[in-house]
């Protein structure tokens, strides 16, 4: 297994991912994520977890300057690919940009 992070964006597949309909309120829609991003694009970092080519996932990190640490924003692996070991090494990331 071989998930790898890198810069996500509307054009990349984010339409693609879904989560099951009972953890829905759980998690941002990723539109919305990303809009979030872009609004605080010094500061929120969205990420893709692919395995090979595939996107099985979405991971943002905001940075806070104040305290000078990242803190987990947002956090979804689709609803196909749970179960799978993914979100335990998309947790593993550490945010290199």
């Amino acid at each position: 297994m071989d998930a790898r992070h890198t810069g996500y964006n509307s054009q990349n597949g984010n339409e693609k991912l879904k989560v099951d309909e009972s953890q829905q309120s759980f998690v941002s829609a990723n539109g919305d994520s990303l809009a979030q991003a872009y609004v605080y694009s010094e500061t929120a970092f969205p990420f893709a977890v692919y395995e090979d080519s595939t996107i099985v996932g979405f991971i943002m990190m905001g940075y806070y300057e104040a305290k000078a640490y990242y803190t987990l924003w947002k956090f979804m692996i689709d609803s196909r690919y749970q179960n799978k070991g993914y979100g335990r090494q998309a947790l593993e990331f550490r945010g290199e940009r």
